[in-house]
């Protein structure tokens, strides 16, 4: 079975099908870590995150169905320059579709760059288009200022001072809770809310609701 490569734009509103795609890609993956020196120790590695997926394709679009294209009546090169340029320049992400073989890729993708040109022989456009993945961020609300610094400090410090008292045995789930803040709360120690998840068999903490109440 080929490699079958859809690009897909604006919520599947415009989609693109390589007629000829790629023999072979690489997905690029990677973590970010970093090494520290330690004092008396010397370096260690300190873990970091997943890095962001990257993958480039290399491929024709061509003028005709050479024998190698996977479907037909696919539009000239010039549509899929076109199209691809201006995905590029609007600075909103894409998806990337690509089925090969049993191992397939589905993810959101931004383009770094795109190369084309002609070469010798039939009007056919020869491409190298490199993507990046995109990861979706959700601001926090509010802003982070010197007086609310202070203010998550001396609630810091007031959690600390009371983790010591006996927890109540029951908590009502309130707006903006997290498990985190909830066992901070209750135990002072935000790393306990696995007890609290195992206690009232939560699987998953955004279905956590407003009003719910929680054993601890």
């Amino acid at each position: 079975m080929p490699i079958d490569v859809v690009l897909s734009y604006n919520s599947g509103a415009e989609t693109l099908r390589l007629p000829v795609p790629p023999s072979s890609y690489d997905l690029q993956t990677g973590m970010a870590h970093n090494t520290v020196t330690v004092h008396n120790l010397g370096e260690v590695l300190a873990m970091g995150k997943r890095r962001l997926n990257s993958v480039t394709l290399e491929s024709y679009f061509p003028i005709q169905d050479d024998g190698l294209c996977v479907y037909k009546d696919f539009p000239p090169p010039v549509t899929f320059v076109n199209t691809l340029n201006r995905w590029k320049e609007s600075g909103k992400p894409l998806r990337l579709l690509i089925t090969a073989r049993g191992l397939n890729l589905n993810q959101v993708m931004v383009i770094e760059s795109f190369n084309y040109g002609h070469r010798p022989g039939p009007l056919d456009v020869y491409f190298t288009l490199s993507l990046r993945e995109y990861r979706f961020v959700t601001a926090q609300k509010g802003t982070t200022t010197p007086a609310t610094i202070a203010s998550s400090s001396a609630h810091s410090a007031s959690a600390a001072r009371t983790s010591t008292k006996t927890p109540p045995k029951t908590y009502t789930v309130k707006k903006g809770d997290t498990g985190y803040l909830i066992a901070k709360r209750v135990y002072g120690n935000g790393s306990r809310w696995p007890e609290i998840k195992k206690k009232n068999g939560i699987t998953d903490d955004r279905k956590l609701q407003i009003g719910q109440v929680l054993k601890i």
